[in-house]
């Protein structure tokens, strides 16, 4: 069910990581059409489209590039870029027992940000995880802001 108003402006988004499709369809809720969800998880297909009006791509985020995405973005009036990487590197719930598994997922991050300057998206989200700041024993991302 979508709330968007005929007169609002249509905003277009495609979700990055979208596992079965949670973020994407409290988006379309709030009034945004997503086109498109991509995740490296097969299973994730299924519920993803059977509870959302968005195809699902199963590609690897850290290999994409722009052109495979901006095509979703066909006549919006504004465009949003969601990413809600693998938490796991930087979670307090994963501290106990870190991992190389999840220190391999630290570039995901950096993968999104790539993505976002080079689309130019007008509208960006990323999950919020205060530990993506850095703290003892994690990488910090770089400070330099891939935002526009």
């Amino acid at each position: 069910m979508s709330r968007n108003p005929k007169n609002m402006p249509r905003i277009v988004g495609v979700d990055l990581f979208c596992g079965v499709g949670g973020l994407t369809h409290g988006l379309v809720r709030g009034g945004i059409q997503v086109a498109a969800g991509i995740d490296i998880d097969s299973s994730c297909k299924f519920p993803f489209e059977a509870n959302n009006s968005a195809s699902f791509l199963e590609r690897d985020v850290g290999k994409l590039k722009a052109e495979d995405i901006t095509p979703f973005y066909e006549g919006a009036d504004f465009t949003l870029l969601a990413g809600c990487a693998p938490c796991q590197p930087f979670s307090t719930y994963s501290r106990s027992g870190r991992n190389s598994e999840y220190e391999s997922q630290w570039p995901l991050v950096s993968s999104f940000g790539r993505l976002v300057k080079k689309i130019k998206p007008d509208l960006v989200t990323m999950e919020n995880v205060p530990q993506t700041g850095g703290s003892p024993g994690l990488p910090a991302i770089p400070q330099e802001p891939f935002w526009l």
